[in-house]
């Protein structure tokens, strides 16, 4: 999601924390093309990150996430929006 936010928004990667990054159809397809192929981005790592838990957490996510792009292309056909948020 931070490279998304900085591709879409031309801001630091630091500018998604406490922020909102509106996605669209083509960025749910294509999350979700990553999950199935277990291709998730790895974080560059930090304490925070848990970048030693990566490959574990993402198999472990790996249904919930799935279900959550099916979850977020049925609200786009309805034209609401979905919207990441994090806080780190």
């Amino acid at each position: 999601m931070e490279r998304l936010f900085v591709d879409k928004t031309g801001q630091d990667d630091v500018d998604l924390n406490c922020g909102e990054l509106v996605l669209d159809a083509d960025d749910i397809a294509a999350l979700e093309i990553l999950v199935v192929a277990g291709k998730l981005p790895e974080s560059p790592g930090g304490f925070f990150y848990g970048h030693q838990f990566q490959d574990e957490s993402a198999a472990e996510y790996r249904e919930q996430d799935l279900a959550f792009c099916k979850w977020a292309k049925a609200i786009l056909e309805t034209r609401e929006k979905v919207v990441y948020s994090c806080w780190w």
